[in-house]
């Protein structure tokens, strides 16, 4: 793997492990570019910084001790600057509630990730 795709997997991982460890959202705001965003989950589409705050801070409510673990990572460059992503997740967490619950699910993901001066900027997240 040449050392731009390094980089680009290092910052998907580097984003998994501010969300786990509940990251302020001013944290995510050098990682996506707000102004050309959209994430794809279920039936939830988040195209703005404040869709995606809320959506955030719904999800450190719900949820604890949440672990993402990627596997099968595959990264391709699209054009210049423009890289392509797709991994399987395992995302394992404590649900919050009357009684907490432990629960485990799988997930295939697609990004889009661009790269630019100020470094990785995600465009395009999809969980299905």
């Amino acid at each position: 793997m040449n050392s731009e795709k390094q980089q680009v997997e290092q910052f998907i991982v580097d984003y998994y492990q501010k969300f786990d460890q509940r990251a302020p959202l001013k944290e995510f705001d050098q990682l996506i570019d707000w102004d050309d965003f959209q994430l794809l989950t279920g039936q939830v589409i988040i195209k703005s910084r404040d869709e995606y705050r809320d959506w955030y801070l719904e999800v450190r409510h719900e949820y604890e001790n949440s672990q993402h673990i990627l596997k099968n990572l595959q990264i391709e460059l699209l054009d210049i600057g423009c890289f392509y992503a797709r991994a399987d997740l395992k995302f394992k967490a404590i649900k919050k509630g009357f009684i907490d619950k432990k629960i485990k699910t799988k997930a295939k993901l697609e990004w889009t990730i661009k790269s630019d001066d100020s470094g990785f900027k995600i465009k395009e997240y999809i969980v299905k």
